[in-house]
């Protein structure tokens, strides 16, 4: 190939890739599909295609990061709500603090201590950012799959339609 095709097979792909982003092809935008073609381009020399590849991996980014300080504030506005809520009782085990949620759980209810701490993390950090949380926390139990991950992945499904519901 030479270079001239080179050029002009580049400047197709990033021309594809660049229609994909925009949502020309079906009325909504789909990066992924653009990624992938502005990835041939680039393997071709084309510069283009290079810098929309920075651009959109540089926003990916910073949603993420983005996304990941709103999980850190909801956990740490959850904590903080049960201690403004005076829920740590020392006389209390953690075994016996299980069980109970594990009741409540199994009754299809949030405990409403977590409930209040959630509340309180909403009032702080937002709806959006509690979600978060509790899906990370989903996330995080499944993949670590630990004795009490189903208990706490119930729990934080329950939790999530709790909050909805706020």
């Amino acid at each position: 190939m030479t270079k001239e095709e080179k050029e002009r097979l580049g400047n197709q792909l990033f021309n594809k890739g660049r229609y994909l982003e925009e949502g020309k092809e079906n009325g909504k935008p789909d990066l992924d599909s653009a990624i992938l073609w502005y990835e041939k381009a680039v393997k071709l020399g084309n510069t283009g295609a290079m810098i929309n590849l920075g651009i959109i991996f540089d926003d990916l980014y910073l949603d993420l990061a983005a996304s990941r300080q709103n999980v850190f504030e909801a956990m740490l506005m959850h904590e903080v709500g049960h201690m403004v809520n005076k829920h740590f009782d020392t006389e209390e085990s953690s075994k016996e603090a299980m069980l109970k949620r594990s009741q409540y759980i199994s009754m299809g209810k949030v405990d409403p201590k977590e409930l209040d701490a959630d509340r309180f993390a909403v009032e702080h950090c937002g709806k959006n950012a509690v979600m978060q949380m509790l899906d990370h926390m989903i996330s995080v139990r499944r993949s670590r799959n630990t004795f009490d991950s189903p208990i706490a992945i119930m729990e934080a499904e329950l939790r999530k339609r709790a909050v909805m519901r706020l």
